[in-house]
């Protein structure tokens, strides 16, 4: 897979900020972003680690979840990829009483850190499950969106009223 990645995606670029200019430089690894066959070649990529997950199943236990954090980290390191520790985190959901792991979870020699919470695509999930933050959140998002539309709206009502009256105008 990674050789046809390379092949496929073999060029050079330049970065371009405003008037400058870089010099051009080879790119042999990686997907050009927004190119249609990213997805695709990410999959193909991609491929073989989610195999080697789906055999440990869900982590619903410490160690399995430490089992397939040693997965991940033995795929990235074939492939030569580094995760960023900063931002790879443990939530422990559970009851409000019940007590957050003590178990130390590692990414290869790193040691995770927990975290209360986790955002997934804009909605945040608490460590006790309580959704007020992420509905919060959604609301408030919903809310600005749904004054953009009546802003909009505003703005195509007097236009519309004021292309009918300069038609009558005419016909007058």
């Amino acid at each position: 897979a990674d050789e046809k990645i390379t092949k496929t995606h073999n060029s050079d670029a330049c970065v371009q900020v405003n008037d400058l200019k870089t010099g051009w430089f080879s790119t042999p690894f990686g997907v050009k972003q927004g190119d249609v066959l990213s997805p695709t070649l990410f999959y193909i990529y991609v491929n073989d680690f989610a195999q080697e997950i789906k055999k440990t199943n869900l982590a619903d236990e410490e160690i399995k979840l430490q089992g397939m954090l040693n997965t991940m980290n033995d795929w990235c390191n074939k492939w030569r990829l580094t995760i960023n520790s900063d931002k790879t985190q443990i939530v422990h959901f559970r009851k409000p009483l019940v007590p957050r792991s003590n178990f130390l979870f590692y990414f290869g020699k790193t040691t995770l850190m927990f975290t209360d919470t986790y955002k997934y695509l804009g909605f945040v999930f608490h460590k006790n499950m309580m959704f007020s933050e992420g509905k919060q959140r959604l609301s408030d998002s919903a809310g600005r969106a749904l004054g953009a539309v009546i802003n909009k709206m505003k703005v195509l009502i007097v236009f519309v009223i004021n292309m009918i009256l300069d038609e009558c105008r005419n016909v007058m």
